[in-house]
C-alpha cells in the first residue's frame, strides 16, 4: 500500500535514465531505455575487456553482461553487453555517465 513510495522510486530511475540517454545517445546507435527496473543495458565489442577498462581508467564499476547469463549451446545472451545499475543520486549518476561517455567516445 506504499504507492508514493514507489512513485517516487520510478520518478528517481526515470531521470537516471534520462541522464543517461542524453550523454551516451550520442555514441549508442538506438540507445535502449527499459521500460520498468533500473538496469541499463549497454551494447559493447567485449564487455570484460570494457568492465576492466572502466574500472581501471574511469572508476565506474559496471558488471559484464557475460557474468550474467549461462552460456548455451555456444552462446550468451549477455555477452557483449555492460550491465549499469542506474540507483544512485542524480549527481552519481550524471558523474558515472559522463565518465562512460568519454569511455564510449575513446573505445567503442
Amino acid at each position: 500500500d506504499d504507492d508514493k513510495h514507489n512513485q517516487i522510486c520510478c520518478k528517481h530511475y526515470d531521470k537516471n535514465f534520462n541522464i543517461a540517454k542524453k550523454y551516451l545517445s550520442p555514441f549508442i546507435n538506438d540507445l535502449q531505455i527499459p521500460n520498468a527496473g533500473f538496469f541499463l543495458w549497454l551494447p559493447v565489442k567485449d564487455d570484460i575487456k570494457a568492465a576492466i577498462n572502466l574500472w581501471i581508467n574511469y572508476s565506474v564499476m559496471v558488471m559484464p553482461g557475460s557474468f550474467m547469463a549461462e552460456c548455451v549451446n555456444d552462446f550468451n545472451p549477455g555477452k557483449g553487453y555492460l550491465r549499469i545499475s542506474l540507483v544512485h543520486k542524480n549527481d552519481l549518476i550524471i558523474n558515472a555517465i559522463q565518465r562512460l561517455a568519454e569511455y564510449f567516445k575513446k573505445y567503442e
